[in-house]
């Protein structure tokens, strides 16, 4: 069983990542795409120490916000970044979680223009047996949960993510009562920063290991911009090219990002039970200091308004083609419908892959998305830093 178990993740994860495997164990490492040069040859040592986290909070929009958040944090305590895997949860295993290396989607070395950065997988297989050997291996917690623990490895997808690398904790320390509370991964500031090196100085801690990201959700305002050192891998460019080339034939396109999925409709209905000023990735578009209400329709449009603001986009834009990316097919096929008497083709990535859909959203002329979900956050970023125009359902 447990080589099946094995058989499947690699072909899940790795299939078109160049990988050894150990079918006995799983937990041999992938080489990294980015350093291809630097297999067999000595990869130096940050005397300044490194951070590592387990991307335990949500999924891909949610973990993309807080790794901005972490390579902020680890600039401003000046250690190197250790760049954890994507945690995905696959629908044939349910209540398990699969490690996909972060390099499968985001490309590295831009990521060492802004700070230094190493994959995990490299770490662990070249740095981790002299800088970080088992018997010293800490792990860091906010508060303790009881006995001095900080349950690094309790549930998924924590206990999947630190066994992926064969990582036990001897011991632990919390920091919340040390740095200072709501602001501890504010490391730019002098008072924050200082009480991090003080407290955990890289001599005696020389990896921070977290039990879940040192950043905010949702990304703060100013760790938005470091979205420009965010590179989609050649692996996802590869597959957007071919789309535009063989779907669009290299015509110009509006995007739409639709959450209209039943756990979707179910999370907008906290709009209309509670009078909520921030909810989600709402900051996005109202601000950290938001003081009205938001519309339920802000997070949940109704196919009316989608069909009316989708359409005077493609006429602004003087567009045939709109990209729709959406987790619920049947109102695709009914938008479709919609179109075809306005002459305007629906166009959609089949089967659906998110990374490759928000790279695609990336490339179009203008692109409307949902204000409160994390998905979109990262589509309206990218675009942010190529200075292409980006709207949101039901704001004007």
């Amino acid at each position: 069983m447990h080589y099946y178990k094995c058989l499947l993740t690699w072909i899940t994860i790795h299939l078109v990542v160049p990988f050894d495997i150990n079918f006995g164990s799983c937990t041999q490492y992938p080489a990294h795409q980015d350093n291809q040069a630097n297999v067999g040859q000595a990869i130096a040592i940050d005397p300044n120490g490194y951070i590592a986290y387990c991307p335990c909070m949500g999924r891909w929009g949610n973990q993309a916000d807080q790794f901005l958040g972490s390579l902020s944090f680890s600039r401003g305590l000046n250690r190197t970044l250790i760049l954890p895997p994507w945690v995905e949860y696959p629908e044939w295993s349910p209540g398990t979680s699969v490690q996909i290396p972060f390099d499968k989607y985001i490309r590295v070395q831009p990521l060492s223009q802004y700070h230094r950065v190493i994959t995990m997988e490299t770490f662990m297989s070249n740095l981790a047996a002299t800088v970080w050997p088992p018997n010293k291996r800490i792990g860091f917690c906010f508060y303790y949960r009881e006995n001095k623990q900080c349950a690094m490895k309790e549930g998924n997808p924590f206990g999947p993510f630190w066994n992926h690398f064969e990582i036990q904790f001897k011991s632990y320390v919390e920091y919340g009562n040390r740095i200072g509370g709501g602001n501890a991964y504010y490391s730019f500031n002098e008072h924050v920063r200082s009480a991090w090196n003080q407290n955990f100085p890289a001599e005696k801690y020389p990896v921070m290991a977290f039990s879940g990201p040192p950043g905010d959700f949702p990304v703060k305002a100013h760790d938005r911009l470091l979205h420009k050192y965010v590179k989609w891998s050649k692996f996802i460019s590869g597959k957007v090219k071919t789309f535009i080339k063989d779907s669009l034939d290299k015509q110009r396109f509006v995007a739409i990002h639709l959450r209209m999925g039943s756990d979707w409709k179910s999370a907008c209905q906290h709009l209309k039970d509670h009078e909520a000023k921030n909810y989600m990735e709402s900051p996005q578009c109202y601000g950290d200091n938001n003081v009205k209400p938001i519309p339920y329709k802000v997070c949940y449009p109704s196919e009316n308004d989608i069909f009316r603001q989708t359409k005077r986009i493609a006429r602004k834009y003087n567009v045939t083609n709109v990209f729709i990316a959406t987790d619920e097919s049947s109102v695709r096929d009914r938008l479709e419908q919609k179109f075809k008497k306005e002459q305007i083709r629906i166009v959609s990535l089949n089967p659906p892959e998110p990374h490759v859909e928000l790279a695609i959203i990336g490339r179009a002329e203008h692109a409307i998305v949902n204000c409160i979900s994390s998905f979109s956050g990262f589509a309206k970023r990218e675009r942010d830093a190529k200075n292409k125009p980006t709207t949101f359902w039901s704001i004007k």
